[in-house]
């Protein structure tokens, strides 16, 4: 049993609650949102058979390592997984969670280099990381089931977090809460302020590029042109911006479909130097999840 799980279940034993009794509390909790990427069409290319054994050879890597790391699954959900961590505290349950996505990361290319149903047809996944108060619950019917899972506004943002990557071509992001409780191990780059799908307020995304100490010059170099470029985007400085983007896009590793955030930028400042916006802000509104 997860470390988190039997916690708990010990919690609940010794508090002589009745069987029936829902549990609500708010817990500090990091959140980890996966998903495999273009897993439709990948639904029209196999058989069920084959779909199937693919999905959980992918989640047995992932279920395997989350355990590894002190995690929680929540659940599956189709080709996505949500997970999370609440037993220890704040900054070891964040720094846990990313040693897990990392890991789980080069899991999969090992998994696409060596397993016969991935070898000439590579998955790829996508993930969201995030940090904060979770209300720890039992949610469902008394009459049929019921899970333990958590709700509430920072696992809603892991998810479009998650989802997020869609849009700038990368593999994960991470918020602002999740990188200030990881960046003394942790290198990371910001990738933009934005309105997620449902939320008025701007968040900072960040993606985790590797550890401090693994830090080679590439990643130093491609962070710091892509962080000079976004400032001068910020400032409206549409060109400047794209000088630096192009330095960060050389130094850009293979991303799904050959996108990636210098992609994004480049394209975007190029649009906006055509067409200048009156009031620039340098913030995006997603309108998806």
């Amino acid at each position: 049993m997860p470390k988190s799980s039997f916690q708990i279940a010990s919690e609940k034993a010794s508090f002589g609650m009745h069987p029936n009794q829902a549990r609500a509390e708010k817990k500090f909790g990091s959140v980890f949102f996966l998903d495999m990427v273009d897993f439709t069409s990948r639904c029209e290319s196999y058989t069920p058979s084959d779909v199937v054994e693919q999905v959980n050879t992918i989640f047995q890597m992932v279920t395997k390592t989350i355990h590894k790391y002190s995690g929680d699954i929540d659940k599956f959900m189709g080709d996505a997984c949500m997970s999370y961590w609440i037993s220890n505290s704040d900054s070891e349950n964040t720094l846990d969670m990313v040693e897990a996505f990392f890991e789980i990361k080069k899991e999969v290319i090992d998994l696409n280099k060596t397993n016969p149903s991935l070898i000439n047809d590579k998955i790829a996944l996508r993930y969201g990381m995030n940090s904060g108060e979770v209300i720890l619950c039992d949610i469902g019917s008394p009459e049929a089931r019921i899970d333990l899972t958590i709700i509430g506004d920072t696992v809603n943002l892991a998810s479009r977090l998650e989802s997020a990557n869609k849009q700038y071509g990368s593999t994960n992001l991470i918020s602002e809460k999740t990188k200030g409780l990881i960046e003394s191990r942790w290198s990371t780059r910001e990738i933009d302020s934005m309105r997620v799908y449902g939320k008025e307020i701007p968040v900072k995304t960040f993606e985790v590029i590797e550890k401090h100490a693994l830090l080679n010059e590439s990643q130093k170099k491609k962070t710091s042109y892509f962080e000079e470029g976004k400032e001068f985007y910020i400032q409206g400085d549409f060109k400047k911006a794209e000088s630096f983007f192009m330095q960060s896009l050389v130094l850009e590793e293979n991303y799904p479909k050959g996108l990636n955030p210098s992609v994004v930028f480049i394209r975007r400042t190029r649009y906006l130097e055509k067409n200048k916006p009156k009031d620039w802000t340098g913030i995006l509104t997603l309108t998806s999840k």
